[in-house]
């Protein structure tokens, strides 16, 4: 008999985050509204990954916002839609877990707790 389990990438990634060795740059500037470049390029990557259907372009606006929003809430983290160092870590992981060679580019941008 065959099982199948809807589990949601928020979930996934809060599983994955207490199992995983995976850390992104402890000193890396937390990312918010209006900033733009490779960091939220990295963000907006693991937000698609987790669910999301942004434009990856590297611009954070209103979408990203929001996105950002909705992925906390489904992690259960502090919904302030900033991208600190523990929604950094969530999203690392994600990005880890889908392509390690992705997410070692995004190494160096992402905010972490460790």
């Amino acid at each position: 008999m065959k099982r199948s389990l809807a589990v949601t990438s928020a979930t996934i990634g809060t599983l994955i985050v207490l199992a995983s060795p995976a850390q992104a740059a402890r000193g890396a500037e937390m990312l918010s509204y209006g900033d733009a470049g490779p960091g939220v390029r990295c963000v907006q990557q693991a937000l698609n990954i987790a669910g999301s259907t942004l434009t990856v372009d590297g611009q954070w606006g209103a979408r990203t916002e929001d996105a950002v929003v909705s992925y906390q809430s489904r992690a259960g983290l502090q919904q302030d839609g900033v991208v600190g160092p523990q929604t950094g870590q969530y999203l690392y992981t994600v990005l880890f877990f889908h392509d390690r060679n992705q997410a070692a580019g995004c190494y160096p941008y992402l905010p972490t707790t460790t």
